[in-house]
């Protein structure tokens, strides 16, 4: 993730964003009990998707960003894999 990606995502703007897209992209989706998100950065989305499932894994290859978020996330329905996704 470079640094202006690193901006973007924690930006309030972006978290705007989300805040109106996720639900209405959640309105229409048939998610399961277990989801896999990859990518997700400083967590913004996860955010929003962890109280629409029972389960979320967050999958992120960048370490300080796993570290940061699996940190931020204890204790909740969210486990955090520091990993590449390909």
């Amino acid at each position: 993730m470079n640094q202006l990606h690193r901006w973007l995502c924690r930006s309030a703007g972006w978290k705007r964003t989300l805040e109106h897209r996720v639900p209405w992209v959640l309105s229409s989706a048939e998610l399961g009990p277990h989801v896999l998100e990859a990518g997700p950065g400083p967590g913004i989305t996860t955010d929003r998707l962890r109280s629409a499932v029972a389960r979320l894994t967050a999958i992120e290859a960048d370490y300080e960003l796993a570290r940061s978020l699996r940190a931020r996330l204890r204790d909740t329905n969210v486990e955090v894999v520091n990993g590449d996704a390909i």
